[in-house]
């Protein structure tokens, strides 16, 4: 039991890890990438699924927080990755949908990692979590940038008024500019 939770933490933290690295190199995926994406991340959901033993599917799992339904787990998952692929759009980066799938791949995970998971399936779920960590760090970044440009909307109050702002910091930039350059005259002047 504590491997389990010991290794849905490992995944948690390779997730971050991943989405760490891509805020640092500040790059945005583009919505086709970010689309295809989530579209393999639903085929190795299904690819996963298929190679499931029917027995097991069918099996009800026992654990400290109560019975779990295989059947009805792959389903919720199922449903969640198809939520995803019809709500991602140019317009809304999905991020609650994106949670959504990581926290209930990280469930998944903890079981498949376990001494009690079935031997088929897990390689299928090896490349499913290689392409969970890819969502994270696109999905997570897109979401990030998506914040923080709603953030500076709402600060700026519209669009006109963020212009304002701007063009006021350029003319505030070009000032202390001239300042330091006044200043480093006089101090050139001062020192002969």
């Amino acid at each position: 039991m504590e491997f389990r939770y010991r290794m849905g933490g490992i995944i948690a933290a390779v997730i971050l890890a991943a989405v760490g690295g891509a805020a640092q190199t500040g790059e945005r995926p583009s919505d086709k990438e970010v689309k295809a994406i989530i579209d393999e991340v639903d085929t190795g959901r299904d690819k996963f699924e298929g190679n499931l033993d029917g027995d097991f599917k069918g099996s009800t799992l026992r654990g400290p927080n109560g019975e779990t339904k295989v059947a009805g787990a792959l389903q919720d998952y199922q449903d969640s990755t198809k939520k995803l692929q019809e709500r991602f759009t140019t317009d809304y980066s999905a991020s609650a949908e994106v949670a959504t799938v990581l926290k209930q791949s990280m469930q998944i995970d903890g079981f498949m990692k376990g001494p009690s998971s079935p031997t088929k399936g897990r390689n299928e779920w090896e490349r499913q979590t290689a392409i969970l960590k890819r969502l994270a760090q696109f999905g997570l970044l897109r979401a990030q940038v998506e914040t923080q440009a709603a953030e500076l909307a709402r600060q700026d109050g519209d669009a006109g008024q963020h212009d304002q702002a701007e063009e006021k910091m350029q003319g505030l930039d070009q000032r202390r500019k001239a300042l330091r350059r006044e200043q480093g005259h006089r101090s050139h002047g001062q020192a002969q």
